[in-house]
């Protein structure tokens, strides 16, 4: 069948060379494209939840910029701060600027007034959308007493507080 010497010369060294090689070839390729994958997605997952991270928190101070801007905002002031008889007059111009934030930003449901005793005495009248906001929500925000709650407390303490949505309680359906 094979006679000629140079066929089982060419023979032996497929077999001792290029059929070893190949195997290797084929271990070493799996094995390290198997490693590098994990490697690969692993390094840009990171990056991807890195950079997931630092526009969360770009987020959260642009919101955080929003309410100081508000609350410095005079006629605000004078409304939170005002006699109840006094709050008439200011309570249009109020809800005009929390209602042009939400719908502004489309990050809003609610944008609440709180006075110094944690009760909401002003608040938006339309949602994200333009929808109007239900009564069950005003019913809630006006009759609940927030002086109680941490954030509140360390709002009137620090200036300032900032907590997840989630920890407050506000979503007026859960009741």
């Amino acid at each position: 069948m094979i006679r000629r010497i140079s066929t089982k010369w060419l023979l032996a060294v497929l077999a001792a060379v290029v059929v070893p090689f190949s195997v290797f070839a084929y271990f070493v390729n799996t094995k390290v494209t198997e490693r590098l994958g994990k490697d690969v997605v692993r390094f840009h997952l990171l990056s991807m939840a890195g950079d997931l991270g630092d526009r969360i928190d770009e987020e959260v101070e642009e919101r955080r910029h929003d309410m100081e801007l508000v609350s410095v905002i005079p006629v605000v002031n004078w409304f939170v701060d005002g006699l109840e008889d006094d709050r008439g007059t200011f309570q249009a111009r109020v809800e005009l600027i929390f209602n042009r934030l939400v719908r502004g930003r489309q990050v809003y449901d609610y944008v609440l007034a709180l006075d110094k005793s944690g009760r909401v005495v002003g608040m938006n009248t339309v949602g994200p959308a333009g929808e109007r906001v239900g009564t069950l929500a005003e019913d809630y925000f006006f009759s609940t007493p927030f002086a109680g709650a941490s954030w509140f407390q360390e709002a009137m303490a620090e200036g300032v507080s900032q907590v997840d949505f989630h920890d407050l309680g506000f979503d007026p359906r859960r009741r």
